[in-house]
C-alpha cells in the first residue's frame, strides 16, 4: 500500500509540473522537467495503470457491449511503456483520462 501511495504522490507531482508547463507559454517541454529516471518511473506507473484499465475493460466485456476497442486499452504493458517513453510522457495524463472515460461509459452500460 505504501508503494502505491508513493506512486500516486509522484504522479500528482508530475501532473502538477506538466500542467504548469503546458499553461506557461514560455515554459520548456515536459521532458525538460524530468530526468531520465523520473521519465522512466512515470512511464512505469503509466504502463501499470494502463494494463489495469485494459484488464478491467476486458473483464467487463466492454468491447462487445460498446462495439469499440480503443488502442489505448491494449493489454501489452511494453506497448504502453514504450509509447510513454517515446512521447517523453507528454500524453500519458490525457491517455489515462481517455481510458477512464471509456471505462466509466462501459461501467454505466453494465448496470
Amino acid at each position: 500500500m505504501m508503494q502505491s501511495t508513493g506512486r500516486l504522490i509522484r504522479l500528482l507531482i508530475f501532473l502538477a509540473v506538466i500542467g504548469w508547463g503546458l499553461g506557461n507559454a514560455n515554459s520548456l517541454s515536459a521532458q525538460s522537467f524530468m530526468n531520465a529516471v523520473e521519465l522512466e518511473n512515470n512511464c512505469q506507473f503509466y504502463a501499470d495503470k494502463a494494463v489495469m484499465n485494459a484488464d478491467e475493460w476486458e473483464n467487463l466485456q466492454c468491447g462487445k457491449k460498446m462495439s469499440i476497442a480503443p488502442q489505448l486499452l491494449n493489454k501489452d504493458r511494453m506497448f504502453h511503456f514504450n509509447r510513454c517513453m517515446d512521447s517523453a510522457a507528454r500524453t500519458f495524463s490525457a491517455d489515462l483520462k481517455s481510458m477512464e472515460k471509456a471505462l466509466k461509459a462501459c461501467r454505466a452500460n453494465t448496470d
